[in-house]
């Protein structure tokens, strides 16, 4: 599908739409080669009225390519335990001032899900970055 709008009274085609998350923003590139960036919806709106979905898309949660976003329970123990912190796990799993829903997530919990409140807050008691969860959980995927 050809997305078109008029550039100072000269039809353009869209080349590509990058989204930058990070900044909010959306840049343009048309046939031309030249490229324009809006951070602001409406005024992207007022070029292009049919892509109404793009800042939607771009502000929507994005799920990183390749990272599982859940494991079993086993898959989840092994990679802790291959990361070396298993014995730090066992101290936090067997602390007596485990609340209700993290003593379930220890003891009933089948499967680790990436984004689940309790293993996040595991996570940040044992100083885990983003990116280390990821390592984690791509790990456990593969045992």
């Amino acid at each position: 599908m050809l997305i078109q709008r008029y550039v100072s009274g000269d039809l353009m085609t869209l080349q590509s739409i990058a989204f930058d998350s990070v900044a909010a923003k959306v840049t343009v590139t048309l046939n031309d080669g030249s490229t324009h960036e809006y951070a602001d919806e409406a005024l992207y709106l007022a070029d292009f009225p049919d892509r109404s979905g793009d800042f939607a898309a771009m502000l929507a949660p994005q799920i990183p390519i390749g990272i599982p976003q859940s494991v079993s329970a086993l898959q989840g123990l092994l990679a802790v335990d291959q990361a070396g912190m298993a014995a730090a796990y066992t101290a936090w799993a067997s602390d007596s001032s485990r609340t209700f829903a993290e003593r379930a997530f220890i003891d009933k919990a089948q499967t680790w899900k990436r984004d689940d409140p309790t293993l996040m807050a595991a996570a940040a008691a044992f100083g885990l970055t983003e990116l280390q969860i990821d390592n984690l959980f791509t790990l456990a995927a593969s045992l």
